[in-house]
């Protein structure tokens, strides 16, 4: 089902994704690091010009409403991280070419949606953060002020990766670029780092301290990216799923043991069937590749029900899998 809609999607607006999104990302986080590294402080603190910028950057939903309306914009050019020069190796060495490789692999709209979805689910869940916690505590300042701390870039960068280990598990990546490490470890060590950070916000919630309500809100930061990584691979794993019809797999079936009678055959006649050099075959079918030089006798039929010019022999002319259009999948 989920497939199918962003399918449909596909071929309604794939014209208008955006290629190379990633290295777009990349040149946002450049620009917020650049000022970053302008302040002394946190992206959120410092007293210099760069930091009181990225100030007025962060996805504070209570300003948001209040009129600085550029945040449901500008929070997306914060870094993920501020952590001086390992951050810039990490967004030239390692996102771009993850990021890349999603790209090549689900082509530029599914990397597009999965990229979008989440930042739109991020902010969607910030507004109802919002909302809830702001009436909980009766203080909407600090409640935006909190949002804008957590729901940050992080959680983007960490979906990525994610998507990049479920995508490509068995591939090496150099931790540290000099340790070798296979992506799916890399993605259980992720995964363990949010749940070990999620089981100390938590903590900290019920300690029923001063403001311990606040310490749920990077939990459901965590949820809402992990919820929008869910989505994309169970709509993978829908496309991956094939539902037929009773009728659908008596044909399917009766097909796999005609194409096992036939390779059995084709292992006994094989040595008596003549194969004339240098001339070229004007029938061949598609299924058992017999043609009309090596098995005279036979005729050949083109199939009607087929999407473009398919020539089967009489034997699988009416028991092979039918071609649909434009995907090359059965019918």
């Amino acid at each position: 089902m989920l497939n199918r809609i962003i399918n449909k999607l596909e071929r309604r607006f794939g014209r208008y994704a955006i290629q190379h999104l990633t290295i777009f990302l990349v040149i946002g986080w450049f620009l917020g690091y650049a000022l970053s590294f302008m302040g002394s402080g946190s992206v959120t603190g410092g007293s210099s010009a760069g930091s009181v910028i990225l100030s007025y950057m962060t996805l504070d939903i209570h300003q948001i409403f209040h009129g600085q309306v550029w945040r449901l914009i500008t929070w997306i050019l914060i870094p993920p991280s501020s952590s001086g020069i390992w951050t810039i190796l990490m967004m030239i060495f390692f996102y771009i070419p993850i990021g890349n490789s999603l790209e090549r692999v689900w082509g530029d709209f599914r990397y597009n949606l999965y990229i979008f979805n989440g930042m739109l689910i991020f902010v969607v869940t910030a507004v109802i953060c919002y909302l809830v916690f702001g009436m909980i505590s009766g203080v909407g300042s600090a409640t935006g002020a909190v949002i804008g701390q957590f729901f940050t870039t992080y959680y983007i960068a960490m979906s990525i990766v994610l998507a990049f280990a479920a995508t490509f598990p068995d591939s090496t990546v150099l931790l540290m670029f000099i340790i070798p490490f296979k992506m799916k470890w890399l993605g259980f060590v992720y995964a363990g780092f949010m749940i070990f950070d999620a089981i100390g916000y938590l903590r900290n919630a019920f300690s029923g301290g001063p403001g311990s309500i606040y310490y749920i809100i990077p939990v459901i930061a965590m949820l809402a990216s992990l919820t929008n990584f869910g989505l994309f691979f169970l709509a993978q794993r829908s496309k991956r799923t094939v539902h037929l019809s009773r009728k659908e797999k008596e044909i399917r079936n009766r097909f796999r043991s005609n194409m096992e009678r036939t390779r059995d055959h084709q292992s006994i006649t094989q040595p008596e069937m003549r194969v004339v050099q240098g001339v070229k075959p004007r029938h061949r079918c598609e299924v058992c590749g017999r043609t009309d030089i090596s098995d005279p006798d036979l005729e050949f039929r083109f199939c009607t029900r087929c999407s473009g010019a398919h020539e089967y022999c009489m034997d699988h002319l009416y028991t092979h899998e039918h071609i649909s259009d434009h995907t090359g999948e059965e019918k």
